[in-house]
Protein backbone atom coordinates (compact mmCIF):
# COMPACT_ATOMS: atom_id res chain seq x y z
CA UNK A 1 0.00 0.00 0.00
CA UNK A 2 2.84 2.64 0.55
CA UNK A 3 3.45 2.51 -3.35
CA UNK A 4 -0.12 2.89 -3.73
CA UNK A 5 -2.03 6.77 -3.98
CA UNK A 6 -4.97 6.43 -1.21
CA UNK A 7 -8.09 8.41 -1.07
CA UNK A 8 -9.01 10.32 1.88
CA UNK A 9 -11.70 12.63 2.45
CA UNK A 10 -11.61 16.01 1.33
CA UNK A 11 -10.96 18.84 4.10
CA UNK A 12 -9.64 16.28 6.39
CA UNK A 13 -5.89 17.22 6.97
CA UNK A 14 -5.47 14.85 9.79
CA UNK A 15 -6.55 12.08 7.83
CA UNK A 16 -4.01 13.17 5.15
CA UNK A 17 -0.99 13.69 7.91
CA UNK A 18 -2.08 9.69 9.37
CA UNK A 19 -1.68 8.79 5.49
CA UNK A 20 1.71 10.28 5.14
CA UNK A 21 3.24 9.18 8.36
CA UNK A 22 2.18 5.07 7.15
CA UNK A 23 3.80 6.19 3.90
CA UNK A 24 1.36 6.56 1.79
CA UNK A 25 0.64 9.04 -0.79
CA UNK A 26 -2.90 10.16 -0.05
CA UNK A 27 -4.80 11.81 -2.64
CA UNK A 28 -7.59 14.27 -1.17
CA UNK A 29 -10.73 13.94 -3.15
CA UNK A 30 -14.73 14.13 -2.61
CA UNK A 31 -16.05 10.99 -2.15
CA UNK A 32 -18.18 11.50 -5.59
CA UNK A 33 -14.68 11.33 -6.58
CA UNK A 34 -13.82 7.86 -5.89
CA UNK A 35 -14.64 5.79 -9.16
CA UNK A 36 -13.65 7.28 -11.41
CA UNK A 37 -10.82 8.36 -9.57
CA UNK A 38 -9.59 4.15 -9.05
CA UNK A 39 -11.07 4.11 -12.96
CA UNK A 40 -8.55 6.50 -14.03
CA UNK A 41 -5.58 5.49 -11.82
CA UNK A 42 -5.66 8.91 -10.00
CA UNK A 43 -5.85 6.57 -6.83
CA UNK A 44 -4.91 2.87 -6.15
CA UNK A 45 -6.65 2.40 -2.69
CA UNK A 46 -9.94 3.15 -0.87
CA UNK A 47 -10.37 2.31 2.90
CA UNK A 48 -14.06 1.71 2.25
CA UNK A 49 -16.71 -0.56 4.09
CA UNK A 50 -18.51 -3.13 2.30
CA UNK A 51 -21.75 -1.51 2.01
CA UNK A 52 -20.23 1.79 0.34
CA UNK A 53 -17.72 -0.19 -2.03
CA UNK A 54 -20.68 -2.50 -3.29
CA UNK A 55 -23.02 0.71 -3.61
CA UNK A 56 -20.07 2.98 -5.17
CA UNK A 57 -19.20 -0.05 -8.00
CA UNK A 58 -15.48 -0.18 -6.57
CA UNK A 59 -15.14 -3.25 -7.36
CA UNK A 60 -15.66 -3.42 -10.74
CA UNK A 61 -12.62 -1.33 -11.30
CA UNK A 62 -10.57 -2.40 -8.26
CA UNK A 63 -10.34 -6.27 -8.66
CA UNK A 64 -8.92 -7.06 -5.13
CA UNK A 65 -9.96 -6.21 -1.59
CA UNK A 66 -7.68 -7.17 1.52
CA UNK A 67 -10.05 -8.00 4.49
CA UNK A 68 -8.92 -6.13 7.73
CA UNK A 69 -11.80 -5.82 10.57
CA UNK A 70 -10.40 -3.00 12.13
CA UNK A 71 -12.16 0.35 12.21
CA UNK A 72 -15.52 0.90 14.44
CA UNK A 73 -18.38 2.35 12.67
CA UNK A 74 -19.71 4.62 15.47
CA UNK A 75 -22.97 5.46 15.98
CA UNK A 76 -25.86 6.98 18.81
CA UNK A 77 -28.93 8.48 19.53
CA UNK A 78 -28.87 12.19 20.78
CA UNK A 79 -31.28 13.05 23.66
CA UNK A 80 -32.07 16.44 24.45
CA UNK A 81 -31.63 17.21 28.45
CA UNK A 82 -35.10 18.38 28.05
CA UNK A 83 -36.75 15.59 26.44
CA UNK A 84 -35.06 13.05 28.50
CA UNK A 85 -36.37 15.08 31.97
CA UNK A 86 -40.11 14.01 30.29
CA UNK A 87 -39.21 10.58 30.89
CA UNK A 88 -40.50 9.09 34.25
CA UNK A 89 -37.01 8.41 36.35
CA UNK A 90 -38.75 4.46 36.54
CA UNK A 91 -38.72 4.20 33.21
CA UNK A 92 -35.16 5.43 31.95
CA UNK A 93 -33.05 1.97 32.49
CA UNK A 94 -36.07 0.55 30.52
CA UNK A 95 -35.26 3.22 27.51
CA UNK A 96 -31.67 2.60 28.06
CA UNK A 97 -32.14 -1.39 27.95
CA UNK A 98 -34.78 -1.39 24.64
CA UNK A 99 -31.85 1.21 22.95
CA UNK A 100 -28.86 -1.29 23.69
CA UNK A 101 -30.95 -4.44 22.53
CA UNK A 102 -31.65 -2.14 19.28
CA UNK A 103 -27.58 -1.77 19.15
CA UNK A 104 -27.10 -5.00 19.02
CA UNK A 105 -29.80 -5.73 16.61
CA UNK A 106 -28.37 -2.65 14.17
CA UNK A 107 -24.57 -4.41 15.16
CA UNK A 108 -25.58 -7.94 14.15
CA UNK A 109 -27.99 -6.64 10.98
CA UNK A 110 -24.81 -4.23 9.52
CA UNK A 111 -22.47 -6.85 9.52
CA UNK A 112 -24.87 -9.44 8.06
CA UNK A 113 -25.41 -6.36 5.42
CA UNK A 114 -21.53 -6.25 4.73
CA UNK A 115 -21.03 -9.58 4.37
CA UNK A 116 -23.38 -9.82 1.70
CA UNK A 117 -22.28 -7.05 0.10
CA UNK A 118 -18.87 -8.50 -0.44
CA UNK A 119 -20.76 -11.68 -1.76
CA UNK A 120 -22.48 -9.87 -4.07
CA UNK A 121 -19.23 -7.88 -5.21
CA UNK A 122 -17.75 -11.83 -5.65
CA UNK A 123 -20.41 -12.56 -7.49
CA UNK A 124 -21.07 -9.75 -9.67
CA UNK A 125 -17.65 -8.15 -10.20
CA UNK A 126 -15.77 -10.36 -10.05
CA UNK A 127 -13.94 -9.06 -6.29
CA UNK A 128 -10.72 -11.07 -5.22
CA UNK A 129 -10.84 -11.27 -1.49
CA UNK A 130 -7.58 -12.09 0.47
CA UNK A 131 -7.28 -12.63 4.22
CA UNK A 132 -4.25 -11.78 5.57
CA UNK A 133 -2.65 -14.29 7.62
CA UNK A 134 -3.26 -13.13 11.76
CA UNK A 135 0.62 -11.93 12.19
CA UNK A 136 -0.09 -9.76 9.03
CA UNK A 137 -3.28 -8.65 10.55
CA UNK A 138 -1.76 -7.68 13.90
CA UNK A 139 0.91 -5.90 12.28
CA UNK A 140 -1.73 -3.99 10.24
CA UNK A 141 -3.58 -3.40 13.85
CA UNK A 142 -0.22 -2.02 14.86
CA UNK A 143 -0.10 0.40 12.17
CA UNK A 144 -3.82 1.56 13.06
CA UNK A 145 -3.06 1.68 16.27
CA UNK A 146 -0.06 4.39 15.50
CA UNK A 147 -2.73 6.88 14.44
CA UNK A 148 -4.42 6.80 18.02
CA UNK A 149 -2.63 9.59 19.52
CA UNK A 150 -3.64 11.93 16.06
CA UNK A 151 -7.23 10.40 16.15
CA UNK A 152 -7.80 10.24 19.81
CA UNK A 153 -9.55 14.04 21.07
CA UNK A 154 -8.84 15.49 17.32
CA UNK A 155 -10.92 13.56 14.88
CA UNK A 156 -13.05 11.45 17.44
CA UNK A 157 -14.03 13.05 20.96
CA UNK A 158 -11.64 11.37 23.41
CA UNK A 159 -14.27 10.46 25.81
CA UNK A 160 -15.75 8.77 22.18
CA UNK A 161 -12.38 7.20 21.41
CA UNK A 162 -12.10 5.57 24.94
CA UNK A 163 -14.33 3.09 26.41
CA UNK A 164 -13.95 1.50 29.70
CA UNK A 165 -10.27 3.05 29.51
CA UNK A 166 -9.33 0.97 26.26
CA UNK A 167 -9.85 2.13 22.97
CA UNK A 168 -13.08 1.80 21.20
CA UNK A 169 -11.30 -0.72 18.31
CA UNK A 170 -12.25 -3.94 20.53
CA UNK A 171 -16.09 -3.57 18.79
CA UNK A 172 -14.58 -3.55 15.13
CA UNK A 173 -16.74 -3.59 12.24
CA UNK A 174 -15.84 -4.62 8.78
CA UNK A 175 -13.79 -2.44 6.74
CA UNK A 176 -12.40 -3.08 3.36
CA UNK A 177 -9.62 -2.06 1.32
CA UNK A 178 -10.25 -2.37 -2.42
CA UNK A 179 -7.13 -1.81 -4.99
CA UNK A 180 -6.34 -2.49 -8.32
Amino acid sequence: MKKMKVFVSAGNPEQVEIMKDWGTTPVSLEPSDIFPSLSTGMIGVVLATPFSANAGQYASVAKHMVEINWAPLVGGVIVRKAAWDKVPPDCRQELLNIAADAGRTIKASGRKESDEAVEAMKRKQGLKVHVPLPQVNEEWREVARSAYPKIRGTMVPADTFDKNGEPVEKNTGSNTAPTN
